[in-house]
């Protein structure tokens, strides 16, 4: 008899959420956005159409928030994630 012992702790729920983090189709961005009525739907008509993965919003101060978002860049598109990074930077979005 063997006796196997593993520190993983995971269920299937939880494992999903790890094979989907592998998957290196998606880039993962942090970028701070003004307060402002309409910032976000300028830096999410940046990004679209690629498909956004995962969103999360935190309020900083009463002039900026910061956002991390994750997409998955164009395939068919040679330096996408580079390029949307460009846009970005060129419509004054701090990105880091």
């Amino acid at each position: 008899f063997c006796a196997i012992t593993s520190g993983a702790n995971m269920d299937f729920d939880r494992l999903r959420f790890v094979s989907e983090r592998a998957d290196d189709s998606e880039r993962t961005l942090a970028v701070t956005i003004p307060e402002a009525p309409g910032s976000f739907r300028k830096l999410y008509s940046l990004i679209w159409p690629r498909n956004v993965t995962e969103f999360s919003y935190r309020f900083e101060t009463e002039a900026n928030a910061n956002v991390l978002i994750s997409f998955q860049p164009m395939k068919n598109i040679e330096q996408d994630f580079e390029n949307v990074l460009d846009d970005l930077q060129e419509n004054q979005f701090t990105c880091y």
